[in-house]
């Protein structure tokens, strides 16, 4: 997955004064001085929707109001458009009704020619936002001995960044988000000896 914007600097904690460092010696330089923290912001625009060969009734350019995502997402944020745009109904669809095919037995057969586009740029899947962070600490035990401690934080703000959504108009899900493309938070702690 490629990264669209990443940001990548580096702090140290140490303070300078007059062209010397603080918190180099003694005993507070072990716990206050010398810790070093990094981080990662990864950010991409959501991709395009994969749909299946379906019957859809109505005007492509109008789609996009159609799938009314800002409603239905806001009502449900598992709901990335209005599934309701489905016909599940029984007989003839009814006149001037614009959205899919929803009942299973007529959807369009394996081998018959594609009559919908396989992608939209109307509605496109939720973006992707991430801050990675690393916190690291060298300790000095001897002249010979020397640990590190760090921690990672991974997707440290916890975000939930949504898969694809369900593009089957037979489907009970139609319209909803079921899973998430990254973890939730992973915190990581890391200890090292170099002697």
């Amino acid at each position: 997955m490629p990264t669209i914007g990443a940001v990548q600097p580096y702090l140290r904690t140490t303070a300078l004064r007059q062209g010397k460092a603080w918190l180099q010696t003694g005993l507070l330089q072990h716990f206050v001085g010398g810790w070093q923290l990094s981080w990662v912001y990864e950010y991409q625009s959501g991709q395009a929707v994969d749909w299946g060969n379906v019957f859809y009734y109505g005007d492509l350019a109008n789609l996009g109001n159609l799938l009314n995502h800002d409603q239905a997402h806001s009502r449900d944020i598992h709901t990335w458009f209005d599934p309701n745009i489905a016909f599940r109904g029984s007989g003839s669809i009814p006149q001037g009704f614009q959205g899919f095919e929803g009942r299973a037995a007529m959807q369009p057969g394996q081998f018959q020619t594609r009559t919908f586009p396989s992608r939209l740029d109307s509605r496109r899947a939720d973006g992707y936002r991430n801050w990675d962070v690393k916190v690291l600490k060298k300790f000095q035990i001897t002249e010979h001995l020397r640990t590190t401690l760090s921690a990672d934080l991974l997707n440290l703000t916890n975000h939930t960044n949504f898969d694809l959504p369900n593009t089957d108009p037979t489907s009970a899900n139609f319209g909803k988000v079921t899973a998430q493309i990254a973890p939730s938070r992973v915190i990581q702690l890391n200890f090292r000896i170099d002697f």
